[in-house]
């Protein structure tokens, strides 16, 4: 039993682990960047990172039709899209539930094979 609950806690480390990302937010933050915006008593909006300064935010909204410029003391919240497929994330998921069961099934039935048998 303790090794079963060894490989699921290995298992689990494994599979959750995360990546440090406010390390590489430097790199994120470049022209063209696919952003969020929420600034204070305003409404939320996406568009794409024109320009970042220490005091100003310039973001194209509309396909680039329209540049909105906000000071950056003004901002509540700014969210970095880092453009990942759903569907690809979505597949790899689904290997990744399917070995950890497919693990743990094994595990436990190799476990059950030690057992009394109902053949004579």
């Amino acid at each position: 039993m303790r090794r079963l609950v060894f490989h699921c806690v290995a298992v689990a480390a494994l599979l959750f682990s995360a990546s440090a990302r406010a390390q590489r937010a430097a790199d994120l933050l470049t022209s063209g960047t696919h952003v969020r915006v929420t600034p204070r008593n305003a409404a939320r909006f996406d568009g794409t990172l024109q320009h970042l300064t220490m005091d100003t935010l310039e973001v194209a909204v509309s396909k680039g039709a329209v540049l909105v410029r906000y000071p950056t003391a003004q901002l509540e919240r700014l969210e970095v899209s880092d453009g990942r497929d759903r569907a690809r994330s979505a597949f790899i998921g689904s290997l990744a539930g399917a070995g950890t069961f497919a693990i743990l099934g094994a595990l436990t039935t190799s476990q059950q094979a030690g057992g009394d048998s109902l053949a004579g």
